[in-house]
């Protein structure tokens, strides 16, 4: 028999144990004192639901322990991810646990607690008849006839006979509905096979096939080399296209007009934007400077934090001292003693601690007439001046790259041009001699100014 429900971190309750009597146990109270909770904590004692809402807020296990008469102690453990039992059988050590459940109730706490739901074979349901719902009728007055019924008639042979035939007839129109299946699948077994009568015409077929496939092979290898005598024959006619437009547009060509020299321009330019891009600099320097202040001049501290160090070690010092000063004062005058020696010791430290002491309050007066250190001058202005000095520099440094990237592409460019120039000779306009550095240093031709052709253009 039951005699001792104990709930732990369970719904509302921290820790509460209910006794429970013989006969009948009635518990009252307010509504939402945890009536109801008392229970919900035997129903997942029985059933181990899976939800996790059973743990109170705050803990991390919820814990309902029943105690029978016999001494054996069930517990129903509930964690955030998991849920187990501890069995304890009278004069048992350790208790048993029982966890990875999924969902189920072990055999042996079914044996103890005695709490298992009836099975109702003829409605395929269960019943509980040992806990009621708190807004539900009591036992089977909610319940339709069917399931009053089937309760009633489960007690009897005839719901175990009725079961039987149910589960017969299930198995016959199982039965049925496979044999249906194996004569459609050897149906469609006899389609297969004299749809597969061919097969021999067929082998031939494949054999001329291959045979087929075999000579259109061969005929591919021999494509790409074709490809290629297609693709040069289609560069020459490109190529002959090409002079024939040359030669068309050279007959129709007039006499170039004469150049002016645009180096000088190009340099002034350039001179321009720098000047414009170094102005630029120096005013965004300016507006960054202009708020900042003159630094205030400092004076040296490093005496003076010599002093305040050993000042502070002295007042430590000189409070030990006065804290046994404290506690010897209310003693009485020790006895007469021969030896001497160690009151002269203390007499010489008190000595010395009073001259110490005199000494750190003289050094304290010095100290205390020293104006405050300076307070740090603001340079919020400064450090965006040294962030856009970096920003700057790293600008800086990407031009460079670009740069030395741009004098490799002229260095390649002057290359391909003298070797152009060295192929071509002389000038195709009046025959004269090309220098490959004269006309890279006038940007273009260098019979432009008719300076260094043999021959003049007007």
């Amino acid at each position: 028999m039951l005699v001792k429900l104990t709930l732990e971190n369970f719904l509302a309750h921290g820790r509460t144990v209910v006794e429970l009597g013989p006969g009948l146990t009635v518990l009252v109270g307010p509504n939402n004192s945890g009536k109801s909770a008392v229970v919900e904590g035997l129903r997942c004692l029985a059933t181990n639901p899976a939800p996790r809402h059973f743990i109170r807020h705050g803990a991390k296990l919820a814990r309902v322990e029943a105690e029978f008469s016999d001494g054996t102690r069930v517990a129903w453990l509930r964690k955030e991810k998991s849920a187990g039992y501890e069995l304890l059988r009278p004069g048992a050590d350790k208790p048993e646990e029982f966890w990875k459940l999924q969902g189920k109730v072990p055999q042996e706490i079914q044996d103890i607690l005695r709490l298992n739901l009836v099975q109702l074979e003829a409605v395929n349901r269960s019943l509980d008849v040992h806990l009621g719902n708190q807004k539900e009728p009591i036992f089977l007055l909610n319940e339709p006839p069917s399931a009053m019924a089937a309760f009633f008639a489960s007690s009897s042979e005839s719901a175990h006979l009725l079961g039987m035939q149910k589960t017969l007839q299930t198995k016959v129109r199982e039965g049925k509905a496979d044999e249906r299946k194996v004569r459609g699948r050897l149906t469609e077994l006899e389609r297969v096979l004299r749809t597969l009568t061919p097969l021999p015409d067929l082998r031939l077929r494949l054999d001329a096939a291959r045979e087929r496939h075999e000579d259109i092979r061969k005929a591919e290898s021999r494509l790409p080399e074709l490809a290629r005598m297609a693709e040069g024959l289609r560069r020459l006619e490109l190529s002959q296209s090409i002079l024939r437009r040359r030669v068309e547009i050279k007959s129709r060509l007039t006499q170039a007009p004469q150049l002016w020299p645009a180096a000088r321009l190009a340099e002034a330019l350039t001179l321009r934007t720098r000047l414009a891009a170094g102005k630029l600099l120096a005013e965004r320097r300016r507006q960054a400077l202009t708020p900042l202040v003159e630094p205030p001049l400092l004076f040296p501290a490093d005496r003076l934090a010599k002093h305040l160090e050993t000042r502070a070690l002295r007042q430590g010092v000189l409070a030990k001292v006065s804290r046994r000063r404290q506690a010897l004062e209310p003693l009485r005058d020790p006895p007469q003693l021969f030896d001497a020696l160690r009151l002269a010791r203390w007499i010489a430290d008190r000595r010395k601690l009073e001259t110490r002491m005199t000494g750190l309050e003289v050094r304290a007066g010095r100290a205390a007439n020293l104006r405050p250190p300076p307070e740090p001058v603001r340079t919020q202005g400064l450090s965006e001046a040294a962030r856009t000095l970096r920003e700057l520099k790293r600008q800086a440094e990407a031009l460079q790259a670009r740069l030395g990237q741009s004098d490799e592409a002229l260095a390649n460019c002057e290359a391909r041009i003298a070797a152009r120039l060295a192929q071509i000779g002389s000038c195709p306009l009046c025959g004269g001699s090309m220098d490959a550095e004269a006309f890279l240093r006038r940007h273009g031709c260098a019979h432009a100014e008719g300076a260094m052709c043999g021959g003049s253009h007007g």
